[in-house]
């Protein structure tokens, strides 16, 4: 069972608290700014995707682009060592 609570704005940000029973044993606090809060609300009316798709998709690429980021520098290191510093110069490698 799916449920949003939306809990009493106590400082400047909104919490939203999110928990679920399925196969997932996980709860999820967030505390957002109010204008945030409000975009996000706005964005999940427009769009009519649920609130908690928008933050696990948000998530999701979120830890995406980390991922990506670590293996760049892992693999620029080694492209510098066999000096490939460019585009160009990779482009001459693959063609």
């Amino acid at each position: 069972m799916k449920s949003w609570h939306r809990l009493t704005n106590q400082s400047a940000c909104n919490t939203l608290y999110y928990s679920w029973e399925v196969s997932m044993k996980t709860m999820l606090n967030v505390r957002l700014t109010p204008e945030l809060g409000r975009q996000l609300e706005k964005v999940s009316k427009e769009e009519k995707i649920p609130i908690s798709d928008i933050v696990r998709e948000s998530l999701s690429r979120y830890v995406a682009v980390l991922r990506f980021q670590e293996l760049q520098k892992k693999m620029v290191k080694k492209a510098r060592k066999k000096g490939v510093f460019t585009d160009e110069d990779v482009f001459k490698i693959v063609s």
